[in-house]
């Protein structure tokens, strides 16, 4: 199983979005709680296009993210 790395592309926030929801469930943070981080979770086209944010991918399929805010 290689991983590949490559820089994300605004068409994927809808799938870096939920690995950060997932990623804050998995802590078991209070369902609330990740109601109120909603907006800080939500990673948006722009986002992407405005700092250097880079994917894994396995299998095809985005795994991780990571985001440098500059």
């Amino acid at each position: 199983m290689d991983t590949q790395i490559r820089r994300a592309q605004p068409e994927d926030s809808a799938p870096l979005t939920q690995i950060a929801h997932v990623a804050k469930r998995h802590w078991g943070y209070p369902e609330r709680w990740i109601s109120l981080w909603k907006d800080v979770l939500t990673i948006t086209p722009q986002f992407i296009l405005n700092n250097e944010v880079y994917v894994a991918i396995i299998s095809d399929e985005i795994a991780g993210f990571y985001a440098l805010m500059l």
